[in-house]
């Protein structure tokens, strides 16, 4: 098969990194496999020569309509000169706005075209499912509950929304020196526990709200460390709002890392403060850490999260948030019992990208007729 993969952005969140894996595992397994988005940690211009750079990224972004609009406009040109020159047999589409694009580009032009619903605030539901009624023959969501939602929410018909989860790569060897060495380092302050946020600083990943929790937490104990590990257009800002609500001394905002896994597997525990999700990666590459897991009730997260391997916190409830991380830092057989919880966990087929991808390969078979 010779197929598309199409991101607005290949940036360092989980949608490029899945986009990515999954490409690079059908090439693997004998199929032609091109990329087409915005440039960003995951893919550019010097990482693959499959790669067409589109500015899908301003289609989306806060561009007044008139910009976004040439966006598309170019963007669908540049995409219908590189589908009838290689002669593209399915489409993969991740985000709405890549639809938009991958939509108008193929307008005379029968290629098959499914979309991936990777999460967003239930106002957009609607929008995104309009989006889909338009430009595709198949909608693709890792969660069940975001199914649920595409369907009574956004009145897609249940035969065209399919659930197919996302294989997560295990993590790459560290040494237990550097391990050491990096929690270590982080427990500063006399510190006792080191709890981990691996998240893009943006609005959706809450990272207001996790000040808020950490506020709510330094008043009943001021032994841990929280290190946020991530970049993002907030940056700056929660910087400023860690510092005004006077818990800088309690947050490592880090940056962007290529090797998250480390500061994963020197933690305690991982805390995931968002407004929405769909199958959050990252609470899986936690899982992989043998990490216990706290995270806000979006979509998939009850999928993934339950008592034996941490809790679920209803979106934004900092009273909820801090009880339960504190149930689990004040016990320590339980959170040894929840780290090997999780790592059985992490084991399931669920998360294993050979599984998860031949679910995919099949699937696309399916589609084209194969």
């Amino acid at each position: 098969m010779n197929i598309l993969q199409v991101c607005t952005a290949f940036g360092c969140g989980g949608i490029g990194r899945h986009a990515v894996d999954l490409g690079l595992w059908l090439r693997r397994h004998d199929h032609v496999v091109y990329f087409a988005g915005s440039p960003g940690e995951n893919m550019d211009v010097t990482r693959d020569n499959g790669y067409l750079p589109l500015e899908i990224e301003q289609v989306s972004s806060g561009n007044n309509i008139y910009v976004r609009v040439i966006h598309v406009i170019k963007s669908a040109i540049e995409l219908r000169h590189f589908l009838k020159k290689n002669k593209i047999e399915i489409i993969h589409c991740h985000e709405s706005a890549a639809a938009i694009v991958v939509g108008i580009a193929t307008i005379g032009i029968s290629t098959p075209i499914l979309l991936t619903y990777h999460g967003s605030e239930p106002e957009r539901i609607r929008g995104f499912s309009r989006v889909g009624k338009l430009t595709a023959d198949q909608i693709i969501t890792p969660s069940y509950r975001s199914a649920a939602d595409l369907i009574g929410l956004g009145g897609l018909e249940k035969s065209k929304v399919r659930v197919i989860g996302l294989g997560v790569k295990n993590h790459p060897n560290v040494k237990a020196e550097k391990i050491i060495s990096l929690r270590k380092k982080l427990l500063r302050n006399n510190a006792k526990h080191l709890i981990v946020v691996i998240a893009r600083i943006e609005y959706q990943k809450g990272i207001d709200i996790l000040i808020k929790v950490v506020k709510k937490l330094s008043q009943h104990r001021q032994d841990f460390q929280i290190v946020v590990v991530g970049d993002g257009s907030l940056l700056n800002e929660m910087k400023a709002l860690s510092k005004s609500t006077q818990v800088d001394h309690l947050i490592q905002f880090i940056g962007f890392s290529d090797q998250p896994y480390t500061y994963l597997q020197a933690s305690d525990l991982f805390l995931l403060t968002s407004r929405w999700e769909a199958l959050p990666i990252s609470i899986v590459e936690a899982f992989r850490a043998g990490l216990p897991v706290v995270a806000a009730d979006t979509s998939g997260v009850e999928e993934l999260v339950d008592s034996s391997v941490g809790g679920v916190v209803p979106i934004g409830n900092i009273e909820r948030f801090t009880l339960t991380i504190l149930r689990i830092l004040d016990d320590d057989p339980l959170r040894a019992k929840m780290s090997t919880s999780a790592l059985k966990r992490s084991a399931e087929d669920r998360f294993s990208p050979d599984y998860i991808h031949k679910i995919f390969e099949k699937n696309y078979e399916s589609i084209l007729g194969d």
